[in-house]
């Protein structure tokens, strides 16, 4: 057969080696289906698409500024610092206080109380020992009163 469709118009066309390289792989004597013609069909436009956009449109440069320093004044600002600290005396008092089973180090309590009085709170070191962060009422009134 030459090239071009047969007479019957059917589901099959013959082709011969006079292709594109993207047949070169396919044997030159076997009939494409419709659906092996639409592939290649598909492929040369999607071919002809992408050198018509490198052409259009020069490969993206994109340049990614590292500095970390440039950022670190946020951590200064009265308002993360108040978080900071909030966050370190719950952590301190309501999680680490009530798993010991000893008194806590004279080093946490301290840094607690410190935590305690830039928060705004009233509390001494009754407050935090461990019989009295065990009763739950006397705990929930700390709670109620950081936030």
């Amino acid at each position: 057969m030459n090239v071009g469709a047969s007479k019957d118009f059917g589901n099959k066309i013959s082709k011969t080696g006079s292709q594109d390289n993207l047949l070169e792989g396919m044997d030159m004597q076997r009939e494409l289906t419709f659906d092996e013609i639409k592939n290649m069909m598909d492929q040369r436009i999607a071919a002809r698409v992408l050198e018509t956009h490198k052409k259009q449109y020069a490969p993206a440069k994109i340049n990614i500024d590292m500095n970390m320093t440039s950022y670190y004044h946020h951590f200064a600002h009265p308002i993360n610092i108040m978080i900071r600290d909030y966050n370190d005396l719950v952590k301190l008092v309501f999680k680490e206080f009530q798993k010991q089973k000893t008194l806590p180090k004279v080093n946490d309590v301290a840094y607690a109380l410190k935590l305690a009085r830039r928060l705004g709170l009233n509390l001494n070191k009754n407050h935090l020992s461990i019989s009295f962060l065990k009763v739950r009422e006397q705990s929930n009134a700390i709670k109620e009163k950081l936030l």
